[in-house]
């Protein structure tokens, strides 16, 4: 019966990694049934590494040793690895002795015992001698499969110092174990001893792995900005944007994602260019709209007469609105907001009280005006003050409320007065006295706190031309630099 020989596998990166563990675990003399090449790992099939996959068995599986007293009985001599015959150890007698006492003690009829017996005895007289059958002819080796090198190699193979193969050795005649009852095997000749069995035929050329496939190593990236430089670029970044009224959490919240989410897909663009464009993406302003009636209210001095002046002179002479201005109870009676439209042919109306204003807005939105509406100043602390301009302006048919801050005034003061007139209800913020500070931050902070638009930004020292629809890069880029 053919017992099955198990491989073994072994992977690495060569075979001078994979040949010594092979010989450790298998031996010197172990067979290498198949070798494969390939690559392996990476990313995306790039970054792979060459690696060796070798299967191999023992070079001679040992024989088991014969339990104590038993026997076996065999059709012939047994043929070594080398396809020869070994030579017998010991007298041939002892050898059929042991044979003897073994069957006849397994035996179980009288009869075949006394038969054994009387071959036993007719053998040590006359020992007959047979010589062992020819050993049958190695099978041709099976060619290699698929993806392997040929056939069987050992370690010795694939190093190239495999020693010549041992010349045959011509097979000695043995005594025969089999013993023959029948008288007429007895009397008959000895056989002629056979020929020396044919020597084995030589190996095949092993044929040389195919060389691996050669990737190209990927460009070498960019070289990177090293951590203390990157780090030194975005502190100057969010130093810059709280000098300049932003919050600082929020400023180190921007730059800190913009350092790991843009600037590795941007190599070589400036920090600011980079974090202004992430900066203009959170300022909300409002969207482009025919206004309403629109009001502008605010504290003293925020700036919302010179805002509604610029409004009005703007469409004036620029061909935009018909535009009409109400000054609703202010305390100078109209008299600053006159003064800015001097040269424009923009009408200043100064109802009596909130019914005649009514009417007039009423009227004017009919001919196809624009009205805007200068208000009185309100302070935060009044909250009663706050709420009658509120009943004043839903009253005469306001539509649109937006509340001037002035760019001058710090983060804390601009949340106060935003909480203040929320009674008020206004849609939007207008920037003014930008051109007094560089410091606008504050009032962009507020937008994006609060959730208020920006509708325009005011430069009181140019009127008519200081005022701007707001611009989303445009502030951003003011705060960066």
């Amino acid at each position: 019966m053919t017992t099955q020989v198990k491989t073994r596998k072994y992977q690495g990166g060569s075979l001078d990694e994979v040949l010594p563990k092979i010989r450790e675990e298998l031996g010197d003399d172990a067979i290498v049934v198949r070798q494969r090449e390939g690559l392996t790992g990476g990313v995306g099939g790039f970054f792979q590494k060459r690696c060796v996959e070798v299967e191999a068995r023992p070079g001679a599986e040992p024989q088991p040793a014969p339990q104590s007293g038993g026997f076996s009985v065999t059709d012939g001599p047994q043929v070594g690895p080398d396809g020869t015959t070994p030579a017998p150890s010991g007298s041939q007698s002892e050898v059929t002795a042991s044979v003897a006492e073994a069957m006849l003690a397994q035996a179980g009829s009288a009869g075949f015992g006394a038969q054994l017996a009387d071959a036993q005895q007719r053998q040590e007289a006359e020992p007959e001698t047979f010589a062992p059958p020819v050993a049958p002819a190695p099978a041709p080796v099976p060619e290699a499969a698929p993806g392997t090198v040929g056939s069987a190699l050992s370690v010795d193979d694939l190093l190239g110092n495999a020693a010549p193969a041992p010349a045959p050795v011509r097979a000695r005649g043995v005594t025969s174990p089999q013993v023959d009852a029948s008288p007429a095997a007895a009397a008959a000749p000895a056989p002629a001893p056979a020929p020396a069995p044919e020597p084995a035929p030589a190996p095949e050329p092993v044929a040389a792995a195919p060389a691996p496939t050669t990737i190209a190593a990927p460009a070498s990236p960019a070289p990177v900005a090293e951590p203390g430089a990157r780090q030194a670029r975005a502190e100057r970044a969010i130093d810059t944007l709280a000098d300049r009224g932003l919050a600082r959490g929020f400023s180190e919240d921007l730059v800190d994602a913009v350092m790991a989410f843009r600037v590795p897909l941007q190599p070589g663009a400036r920090l600011s260019t980079i974090v202004a464009r992430e900066l203009a993406q959170k300022i909300p302003t409002l969207p482009l709209a025919r206004p309403g009636v629109t009001a502008w209210v605010g504290t003293g001095g925020s700036g919302k007469t010179s805002t509604v002046a610029a409004f009005a002179r703007a469409n004036a002479e620029h061909g935009g609105l018909a535009v009409a201005c109400i000054s609703l109870r202010t305390p100078d009676g109209g008299a600053t907001l006159r003064t800015a439209l001097q040269g424009t042919a923009v009408e200043v109306h100064v109802p009596a009280d909130d019914a005649q204003a009514a009417e007039l807005v009423s009227r004017l939105t009919a001919s196809g005006f624009t009205v805007v509406v200068d208000t009185p100043a309100v302070s935060p602390r009044s909250e009663a003050e706050i709420k009658s301009l509120a009943r004043r302006l839903r009253k005469i048919g306001v539509q649109d409320v937006h509340l001037c801050v002035s760019a001058t005034v710090g983060l804390q003061v601009a949340q106060d007065v935003v909480a203040a007139t929320a009674s008020l209800k206004p849609v939007a913020l207008t920037i003014t006295h930008g051109d007094e500070t560089d410091r606008i931050g504050a009032a962009v902070q507020l937008a994006v706190d609060a959730g208020l638009p920006i509708s325009y930004t005011h430069e009181a020292g140019a009127t008519g031309r200081g005022l701007r629809a707001a611009d989303p890069a445009e502030l951003a880029k003011a705060l960066i630099g």
